[in-house]
C-alpha cells in the first residue's frame, strides 16, 4: 500500500541543482583537466594522460612530502582533540564542578572565534622575541626554554597541533555533551547498584552508546583537519612543514600551472573520500542517535 508522501520529491530540486553546479560539475570538470596541459594563458588544450599525477609521486618534487605533512598534522590533531574533547566533556558532565555553563562556554569560545583572528594573536603569543611566552619565560629565568616557536622546524608543527588543538576540541566536547545527556539516568544507576566505578560505568555503559557519536566524531573532525590550509598556511612559513592543502592555496593564488593544481587537489580528496565511503553507515547512525533521547 503506498502511503502519501509529507514532502514531493521536486522539493529537492533547487539544493540539487545548487550541489550539481557549484560543486559536483565543477569537480569532475577539475578532474578532467588534470589529464591535461590546459592554463589561463592559452586556448589549447592537449591530453597528457598520467603525467601530471607521476610528477605529484617522483623523487625530486616535495609533493611527497606534503602528503605525509598532512597526515601527520591530521592524526596529531584530530586524536589531541578527540581526546581533550571527550574528556572535559566527561569532566563538564559530573556533579564536582561547578557553573558547569560557563566552563562549556569558554572551552567553545575560540571554535566561533575567526582563523584570522586567531592567527593574528597566536603568531604574536609565539613571536620569538615579542611573544608573550618567550618574554614570560625570560622574565622568570626560563630563557633556555625559549624557543622560536614558528621559525624552527622542530618546533613548527608542535606549535600549531596546540594551535589547533586549542581551537577544536569545543566542537568535539559539546558533541560529546549532547551525547552523554542523551543516555537515560538510570543505566548509571543500574551501573551503581551492579557495583561499577567510574571506568568500569565508563566503558561498559558509556562508550557502547556513545560508538556512533563517537564515530561521526572522528570522521568529521578527520576531515575537517585533513583539508584545514588555513593553519598551516598562517603560522608555518617554511615549505618542508607545509601540509598538501596550504600548498594548494598557495599554488592557487599563483594563478598558473592549473593542471598540477588539479592532480594535487584530485589526490588530496582521495583520502578523506574513502573514509566517508567505507564509515557512512556509522555516520548515519551516529547523526539520528544523538537526536534521540532515551
Amino acid at each position: 500500500m503506498k502511503t502519501k508522501k509529507l514532502y514531493p520529491t521536486w522539493f529537492t530540486l533547487g539544493a540539487l541543482i545548487f550541489y550539481l553546479g557549484l560543486f559536483f560539475l565543477p569537480g569532475i570538470m577539475g578532474i578532467g583537466y588534470s589529464f591535461t596541459d590546459w592554463n589561463a594563458y592559452s586556448s589549447e588544450v592537449n591530453f597528457v594522460g598520467w603525467k601530471n599525477y607521476l610528477k605529484v609521486f617522483e623523487g625530486g618534487t616535495n609533493y611527497g612530502m606534503f602528503i605525509k605533512n598532512t597526515f601527520l598534522f591530521t592524526a596529531v590533531s584530530s586524536i589531541t582533540k578527540t581526546t581533550l574533547g571527550i574528556a572535559l566533556a566527561i569532566l563538564l558532565t559530573s556533579r564536582m564542578v561547578k557553573m558547569k555553563s560557563m566552563h562549556r562556554m569558554l572551552v567553545f569560545l575560540p571554535q566561533v572565534m575567526s582563523f584570522l583572528i586567531i592567527g593574528l594573536v597566536f603568531k604574536n603569543i609565539l613571536h620569538p622575541s615579542r611573544g608573550f611566552i618567550n618574554i614570560t619565560l625570560k622574565t622568570v629565568g626560563l630563557d633556555f626554554l625559549a624557543q622560536n616557536w614558528l621559525g624552527d622546524l622542530n618546533f613548527a608543527f608542535k606549535s600549531i597541533f596546540a594551535v589547533d588543538a586549542w581551537k577544536g576540541t569545543g566542537y568535539v566536547m559539546m558533541v560529546v555533551i549532547a551525547g552523554l545527556n542523551s543516555i537515560s539516568s538510570t543505566y548509571y544507576e543500574a551501573a551503581e547498584l551492579d557495583g561499577c566505578g567510574f571506568f568500569r560505568t565508563l566503558l561498559q555503559v558509556v562508550v557502547p552508546m556513545q560508538k556512533p557519536i563517537l564515530t561521526v566524531i572522528a570522521v568529521n573532525v578527520s576531515l575537517n583537519t585533513w583539508n584545514d590550509w588555513m593553519t598551516p598556511f598562517l603560522y608555518i612559513n617554511s615549505t618542508q612543514k607545509s601540509t598538501l592543502p596550504a600548498y594548494l592555496a598557495t599554488l592557487t593564488a599563483q594563478l598558473q600551472n592549473f593542471p598540477k593544481l588539479f592532480a594535487l587537489a584530485t589526490v588530496a580528496i582521495i583520502p578523506p573520500g574513502m573514509i566517508f565511503l567505507f564509515l557512512q553507515k556509522y555516520i548515519v547512525q551516529g547523526i539520528a542517535s544523538a537526536g534521540v533521547k532515551e
